[in-house]
C-alpha cells in the first residue's frame, strides 16, 4: 500500500510579487538526504510532471501546512533545475497564490520571513535496488508552504536574502513585524499564541530572547501554525 509522505526543505524565494499573488521557488531538492535519511533522485517526478502538463495546472495543489482543505493557490509552472539547491538541482515552481484569507496571509509572512519553507506531499512509487535510500519514482500531490520540515536544502530563491536559520529573537521580531499587518483573525491569534509562549519560556528559564535555541523557537512556531 502506497502511503502519502511530506518531504520539507529549508528555502529561500527566488522571487515574489505580492500584488500578484505570484511565487517563484523550490519545492524540492535533488540528490541530499534529508532529515528523514531519504535522497530524492532527479527524475522521480517525471511521471506526475508529465500528467500535470496533460492534464493542466489545477491536477497539483498548492496548500497551506500540508492541509488538503486549506489549498491556497496552484503552479503556474513546474520544471526540473539542474541548477537547483541540491547535489542534482531541484523541483522549481512558479506558484500563484489565490487572494482568499490563508493566501494573503502567507504573502504576508513570506514577506517578513516568517514562513521559509517549502515541502511536497509524496507517494514513494519505488526505490533504487541498490540504495534503498534512494527515492527513484514517486507521485507528486502536492506542494506546501511549511514552518519546518525535513530538507535543509530547498531555496526560496531569494526572499530579501533571508536566512533559512533565523536566532530566536529574530523569529519573534518577525512575528512582532508580521503582527503589524492586516493578517485573518486566526492567523494573528495563532502567531499571539506562539509569541505569548515564547515570552513565557524566556521568564521561566530567566533568559533574554537570544538565548533560547533555534530549534525551541522553531517547534513552538511549528505548533502555532
Amino acid at each position: 500500500m502506497v502511503t502519502k509522505i511530506t518531504k520539507t526543505l529549508a528555502s529561500q524565494i527566488a522571487d515574489l510579487d505580492a500584488r500578484q499573488g505570484i511565487v517563484v521557488h523550490y519545492w524540492s531538492s535533488y540528490g541530499n538526504t534529508d532529515s528523514d535519511g531519504d535522497v530524492i533522485e532527479r527524475g522521480a517526478y517525471d511521471k506526475s510532471l508529465a500528467q500535470w502538463e496533460a492534464e493542466g495546472a489545477t491536477r497539483i495543489k498548492f496548500l497551506w501546512q500540508h492541509d488538503v482543505h486549506e489549498p491556497i493557490g496552484v503552479p503556474l509552472q513546474l520544471w526540473e533545475d539542474p541548477n537547483g539547491p541540491g547535489p542534482d538541482g531541484g523541483l522549481r515552481a512558479v506558484t500563484k497564490i489565490s487572494p482568499t484569507a490563508r493566501g494573503r496571509d502567507c504573502l504576508i509572512l513570506y514577506d517578513e520571513g516568517v514562513l521559509t519553507e517549502h515541502s511536497v506531499g509524496i507517494d514513494i512509487i519505488r526505490r533504487s535496488a541498490s540504495d534503498r535510500a534512494r527515492v527513484v519514482e514517486a507521485h507528486l500531490w502536492e506542494g506546501s508552504v511549511v514552518t519546518w520540515g525535513a530538507n535543509p536544502l530547498t531555496p526560496f530563491v531569494g526572499m530579501k536574502g533571508a536566512p533559512a536559520a533565523l536566532s530566536g529573537e529574530e523569529a519573534a521580531r518577525r512575528v512582532e513585524k508580521a503582527l503589524t499587518r492586516p493578517l485573518t483573525d486566526e492567523t494573528a491569534a495563532e502567531l499571539e499564541r506562539w509569541l505569548d509562549d515564547y515570552e513565557r519560556e524566556c521568564a521561566v528559564r530567566e533568559c533574554s530572547r537570544a538565548e533560547l535555541t533555534e530549534a525551541e523557537v522553531l517547534r513552538r512556531l511549528v505548533a502555532a501554525l
